[in-house]
């Protein structure tokens, strides 16, 4: 699959006392800036057991953890919405992935400023304008 998207992946094997921490030791051994974990609508045992697993990573890890179920193949997406909080060197490496993903798919793409309700709308039109800005420049 990650041939499909140019994008070089290496697998690795790691063996742990616990499903959790390895995959925390492993990113951090492997210096990851992003952990990407699926998640399935199963019920019983097996949804409880792996739902602990996930909210386990999500404490234990020193880097972001995203958690996604994709109703269907990466390449039938026609639409991208992608958070954006702040632009910081992670937030405009998201913007750029999420822009080269919709180009490669002809997917459409909208960003999502998210801030607190009480920040200054002169803040707000600066921010605005900033991610406009990051965005026309990897266009």
């Amino acid at each position: 699959m990650s041939k499909e998207f140019q994008v070089e992946a290496e697998p690795v094997i790691r063996i742990d006392d616990n499903v959790a921490e390895g995959i925390s030791r492993a990113a951090r051994e492997q210096n990851a800036n992003l952990v990407v974990m699926g998640w399935s609508e199963t019920t019983g045992l097996r949804a409880r057991l792996f739902e602990n697993i996930i909210d386990s990573v999500f404490w234990a890890s020193h880097c972001p953890v995203a958690v996604t179920r994709l109703l269907d193949e990466p390449i039938n997406l026609d639409q991208i919405l992608v958070p954006v909080k702040n632009l910081a060197p992670s937030a405009v490496r998201m913007v750029r992935f999420a822009q080269l993903f919709a180009d490669t798919h002809q997917a459409s793409r909208r960003f999502l400023h998210i801030c607190d309700r009480r920040t200054p709308s002169q803040q707000i039109a600066e921010f605005e304008s900033a991610l406009s800005n990051t965005i026309l420049l990897f266009m």
